[in-house]
C-alpha cells in the first residue's frame, strides 16, 4: 500500500506528458520527483532548485526491487537533503548534481 504523499504520474494524469508538465505538477504540489528520466536531470530543462527536489534513478539492472532499496538506503541517509537539488542514484553512490 502507498502512503498518502506517493503518487505516480498515472495517479495524476500525466502519463505520456511532456517532462516539462510533470515537472510543473510536481512543483506545485511540492512533491519530489523520483524518476528513470535523464531528460529530467537537466537542470536546464528542469531546474532542481525550484522545486522540491528531483533524484534520478541510474541503475544498471533497475528492477522494481532494486529501485526501492536504493531508495530506502538514500532516504535514511539523505531525505532531508533533496530539497532543492538534483541527485543522480547509481548502485552505489548519490551524487548532487545541483549546479
Amino acid at each position: 500500500m502507498r502512503e498518502d504523499n506517493e503518487c505516480g504520474i498515472n495517479d495524476e494524469g500525466l502519463a505520456g506528458r511532456p517532462d516539462a508538465d510533470v515537472a510543473a505538477a510536481a512543483k506545485a504540489e511540492e512533491r519530489r520527483l523520483v524518476t528513470l528520466d535523464l531528460d529530467l536531470a537537466n537542470p536546464r530543462h528542469c531546474p532542481s532548485a525550484d522545486c522540491a527536489g528531483i533524484v534520478v534513478l541510474r541503475l544498471h539492472t533497475p528492477t522494481s526491487k532494486l529501485q526501492v532499496r536504493r531508495l530506502v538506503s538514500f532516504s535514511t541517509t539523505q531525505a532531508e537533503s533533496v530539497a532543492g537539488k538534483l541527485w543522480i542514484l547509481d548502485g552505489t553512490r548519490a551524487r548532487d548534481w545541483t549546479p
